[in-house]
């Protein structure tokens, strides 16, 4: 029983070690990927609904914007510390952008 405590422990402290602890307020890969891949597609009907002509955010579409933040239970500030966190880290944002990619090519 003792051998199994020790080697439990060793796994975990291996797996700890491991992870890469991200700074307060900025999402894992998958919350950040699940958002791109949602604000991806807002950005796409916008692009729809006013046919590429508008530079600025319509009331209806930061409202849309507010509404997918809450959905997704984050906040403006930790999509910006996010974004700024893996435009530091271009593999792992890479990465993000490649599980976005697939998903809005599997629709």
């Amino acid at each position: 029983m003792k051998h199994y405590i020790i080697i439990l422990a060793a796994a975990l402290t291996l797996c700890a070690c491991s992870h890469k602890d991200l700074p307060e307020g900025v999402l894992d890969a998958d919350k950040m990927a699940a958002f791109l891949t949602d604000a991806y597609r807002l950005e796409a009907y916008n692009t729809i609904l006013y046919k590429g002509n508008s530079t600025d955010i319509s009331p209806d579409v930061r409202a849309a914007y507010d509404d997918l933040l809450s959905r997704h239970g984050i906040t403006r500030k930790q999509v910006e510390a996010s974004l700024a966190y893996y435009g530091k880290h271009p593999a792992e944002y890479k990465e993000i952008l490649s599980e976005v990619n697939d998903s809005l090519q599997t629709e």
